[in-house]
């Protein structure tokens, strides 16, 4: 009796541990059948119905495809009266130049206006030398001596000049957009070599930077400016005497026309 019994537990306890053993199989026919799903949906929806897709397509086709009389008559209307259909373009910029008046109209301002209001803005800088305004053929050029801007052999602007370059950068802001601002640095032929500096070149470039990076910074539309330093390459006055090394230390702001052929921001020359 007590052996038959502990063979019944000992029977018992290996059907548990078997049963226990094969537990997992349930969670692995889950598993499959889950994924049996998942990539049956998948292959359904890939699918699409042939039949309808033609059906679109040929609608389509038919709705875009005109008959080649209504071709014909298409092709001959021409975009305007009177035209061949095509219109003939332009480069550059209109030559009109256009700034806003109170109204928020655009309203037309001319080389004369330009001018004009850069003198106002340099205001009495003009009437003792140290700045002035010249018309050229290539353009407006506003021409600012070094004492105004600068102490020597420094590129930072002097505090007592920022109210002249406000009124300036508001100038230039207002034609910034149809125009290409030119800022072009200038030194006497001493040569300089400081610790900040080690050619006329490098001061001349930091200079025009500094007046052009100010202007920016006061409403001055970047995209048309440029930055140029030529050192001492072009003097206007003899570098023999104080006075004319005086005179060709100076800034240089040109305002032309925007050419047509210039650097993009997409590293090239636009072609003609």
């Amino acid at each position: 009796m007590t052996e038959s019994r502990y063979s019944r537990r000992k029977k018992q306890r290996s059907t548990d541990d078997h049963n226990q053993q094969e537990r997992y199989l349930l969670t692995y026919a889950d598993m499959i059948t889950l994924l049996l799903g998942l990539f049956v949906i998948l292959y359904a929806s890939s699918q699409t119905d042939a039949s309808k897709f033609q059906e679109v397509a040929t609608a389509m086709n038919k709705y875009f495809q005109p008959n080649h009389k209504k071709a014909d008559s298409l092709h001959n209307v021409s975009a305007l009266p009177g035209g061949n259909g095509v219109l003939q373009g332009q480069q550059g910029v209109p030559q009109q130049m256009y700034r806003q008046d109170g109204s928020g109209m655009q309203a037309p301002i001319s080389d004369e206006q330009i001018e004009s209001d850069v003198r106002s803005a340099l205001g009495g800088l003009l009437q003792n030398g140290s700045a002035d305004v010249l018309r050229m053929p290539e353009g407006i050029i506003v021409r600012l001596g070094e004492g105004v801007l600068f102490e020597s052999g420094k590129a930072q602007i002097r505090p007592t000049s920022t109210s002249m370059l406000d009124t300036l950068a508001r100038a230039l802001a207002r034609i910034s957009r149809l125009r290409n601002i030119v800022f072009v640095g200038h030194t006497d032929s001493i040569n300089i070599r400081s610790f900040q500096f080690e050619s006329n070149w490098h001061l001349s470039t930091a200079r025009s930077l500094a007046v052009a990076y100010y202007c920016i910074e006061h409403g001055v539309y970047d995209k048309y400016v440029e930055v140029q330093g030529v050192g001492s390459q072009q003097p206007i006055a003899d570098n023999a005497t104080q006075e004319g090394r005086n005179r060709n230390r100076r800034v240089e702001i040109l305002i032309r026309e925007i050419p047509p052929q210039r650097p993009t921001t997409q590293g090239y020359v636009n072609s003609p």
